[in-house]
């Protein structure tokens, strides 16, 4: 029996687990993908306070660690569905008090024919887990806004030509990292264009230019909430969560409908949901 499961290891839900567990609660974290969420893809965060520079990895690790070193319990398990004292993997029945949902974001598919052929060996989300692989090839980064400006540029220091394939005329990252861009001579920028499908390992073909032939595929077109636990009536038109709180589970980070989703504002969120889970539970007790 646990205190607290939290769903999703996070920023936020790690944050959500550090103060439950200096409170005292035995509390459970579980996972379905990778320790750290969306941030664990990014090759570099350098607005994150307290560090000049460090890769969400990195970060993902140390915040990690915290939770460890309190006695916190982190388990690699997809969670299938929730019950007001319960929450139910694909291998075990947890017992718990409270719920913590900070299940985050998925990232999303370019959905085109041929996509499936390539997912698993040269199609790839994280920059700083396989960016290596590409060292003096050409790869393409599938999104111009600011992931997809940020891992060109990691790219581009590896990587012998990297290809942004935009579908507006413009990149829309900071301007500070599109001015790096626009700089570099290995980054060419394809402007206007989405892709519809991929052939012959890999040629990219595209609605208004030539395909283009490349070794790896990086994708930075954005996420869609992993709200699949929740029922529908408690969604935003876009899947989003409404509420912070819906009877014994509490709503962080980039799940909750909300204008802002950093990683400070995900540890925000994880702060407040801890705190609010406290409250419950000694009211409870």
């Amino acid at each position: 029996m646990y205190d607290v499961v939290v769903i999703g290891a996070g920023p936020s839900g790690l944050t959500s687990a550090i103060y439950l567990l200096r409170a005292g609660y035995k509390v459970l974290v579980l996972e379905k993908n990778k320790i750290g969420g969306q941030m664990a893809f990014s090759p570099k965060i350098e607005n994150y306070p307290g560090y000049v520079s460090i890769s969400g990895g990195e970060l993902a690790s140390k915040m990690l660690e915290q939770v460890l070193n309190l006695g916190g319990d982190v388990d690699l398990e997809e969670v299938i569905k929730v019950t007001k004292d319960s929450v139910i993997t694909n291998t075990m029945t947890y017992k718990t008090k409270a719920i913590v949902m900070a299940s985050g974001l998925l990232q999303r598919r370019l959905n085109v024919p041929g996509e499936d052929k390539y997912k698993n060996e040269k199609i790839h989300y994280c920059v700083a887990c396989d960016g290596a692989f590409y060292k003096n090839k050409t790869v393409a980064v599938i999104g111009g806004g600011n992931s997809g400006v940020i891992n060109a540029l990691e790219l581009s220091n590896i990587c012998k030509k990297v290809y942004i394939i935009q579908c507006i005329d413009k990149l829309n990252g900071e301007k500070i990292r599109v001015e790096e861009v626009l700089k570099k001579g290995n980054i060419e920028v394809i402007y206007n264009n989405k892709v519809t499908k991929l052939t012959d390992d890999i040629n990219i073909h595209l609605d208004n230019h030539d395909a283009i032939k490349v070794d790896g595929i990086f994708l930075s077109i954005g996420s869609d909430p992993s709200s699949n636990l929740v029922d529908k009536k408690h969604l935003n038109k876009y899947g989003f969560i409404k509420e912070n709180k819906i009877d014994n589970i509490f709503v962080a980070g980039d799940i909750l409908e909300k204008d802002v989703r950093q990683i400070t504002t995900a540890v925000s969120d994880g702060t407040f949901a801890a705190i609010n889970v406290i409250d419950y539970l000694k009211k409870k007790d």
